[in-house]
């Protein structure tokens, strides 16, 4: 089951990074509480975005979009792919495309992804280094970040996964949401798995 209806209200709109962010992860952690098992356990699919800028295996049917979302008064593009496997766990990618490959810019686009996640997941969490990989195999330091608590506002329980990291003019992130934690081997596979071009 998926819901690539709620993500049509984003396209709808031009916002800026966090309140995109602020809306995007709203419904990806609102999304997991009505679902249910889909099946799809072992059925992984392997997506690759050219306008994102990446590569991901999803464990599940895959939805995409496409909005512009506004940083700093320029209008820029956000790519996101989204699934959702057993047991309600929701997993995606997203992407946006900065004006420039400034390490400062780089950073605030991160850390405005990571707080607005931190915002809408409950309890926040210290993010720690990672190390991750490109397509090419080249290496790259991201960071991850991790919650369980309730989300506020509405006393549901959630475990959110997500690691970030930049290249060059993109950043980017890598999410896992759902009412328990999926299984160490299907969360490195997935992260292990995305890799930015």
């Amino acid at each position: 089951m998926l819901f690539s209806t709620s993500f049509s209200i984003l396209r709808s709109r031009r916002l800026s990074i966090a309140s995109s962010r602020y809306l995007m992860t709203s419904l990806i952690l609102a999304a997991t509480v009505s679902l249910t098992a889909c099946g799809h356990k072992d059925h992984w699919q392997t997506v690759t975005n050219d306008a994102g800028h990446y590569v991901a295996s999803f464990p599940g049917d895959v939805t995409s979009d496409t909005q512009s979302v506004d940083v700093n008064g320029s209008s820029l593009s956000m790519q996101t792919h989204t699934a959702t496997a057993v047991d309600g766990v929701t997993f995606a990618v997203g992407s946006v495309t900065l004006p420039n490959d400034e390490p400062a810019l780089q950073q605030a686009a991160m850390d405005s992804l990571a707080g607005d996640l931190a915002r809408n997941a409950g309890r926040p969490a210290p993010s720690v280094p990672v190390q991750m990989k490109d397509t090419q195999g080249a290496a790259l330091t991201g960071h991850e970040w991790r919650s369980e608590g309730t989300i506020p506002g509405t006393g549901q329980h959630r475990v959110v996964i997500a690691r970030f990291v930049s290249k060059g003019a993109i950043a980017y992130e890598a999410v896992i949401v759902g009412e328990k934690a999926p299984s160490t081997q299907v969360a490195d596979k997935f992260f292990q798995d995305f890799k930015p071009q």
